[in-house]
């Protein structure tokens, strides 16, 4: 019983903590002192074809998941772990196609600040998963477990900042 109130105790000073970090998050990275994001029509618009991207890859994750669980006799991720990660799967594909069509950004964002959360973000995971992993709870019984999420979230930014590099590399070479 004390294991579960320690750890719904824990849960709640995390989401409390998140909480926080998005509110200072939010105001860190706009120009005008706003918590609202400002796109314009094209930008809707293309943020609205993003979700459907996402949503679309992340059905199409689950149908390939849900096959490979039912004919895999070894089970190498947990489930939970591997539904989380098609969430990650769906996100990256939504980031993607936003920041390739220039919508990722609203206009009241500083995308300068927006990149510098990326990369705390992308170290704070890191720095879990590696705690993680030098604990030895990554891997479980030749399993991974959802705590490798850290590592997969930190892989997801890298990613889309990866996308931004290239994105402003080929913007470059239009404006020549």
């Amino acid at each position: 019983m004390e294991y579960y109130l320690g750890f719904a105790l824990g849960a709640l000073v995390v989401a409390i903590i998140g909480v926080l970090f998005l509110f200072v998050m939010k105001k860190y990275t706009k120009t005008d002192n706003s918590l609202k994001s400002r796109y314009d029509e094209r930008q809707q618009l293309v943020r609205g074809t993003g979700f459907k991207y996402g949503f679309f890859s992340l059905m199409f994750y689950n149908v390939a998941a849900a096959f490979l669980i039912s004919v895999e006799k070894r089970q190498y991720i947990e489930h939970a772990a591997l539904m989380l990660a098609g969430i990650l799967f769906g996100v990256f594909i939504y980031g993607a196609y936003c920041i390739w069509n220039e919508s990722y950004f609203s206009l009241n964002e500083n995308p300068k600040r927006v990149v510098i959360v990326f990369v705390l973000i992308a170290l704070l995971n890191f720095g879990v998963g590696y705690r993680g992993f030098c604990q030895g709870v990554l891997i479980e019984d030749g399993m991974l477990t959802v705590n490798c999420l850290n590592i997969f979230v930190g892989v997801l930014v890298l990613m889309l900042f990866f996308v931004m590099v290239v994105k402003h590399i080929c913007k470059e070479k239009e404006e020549k």
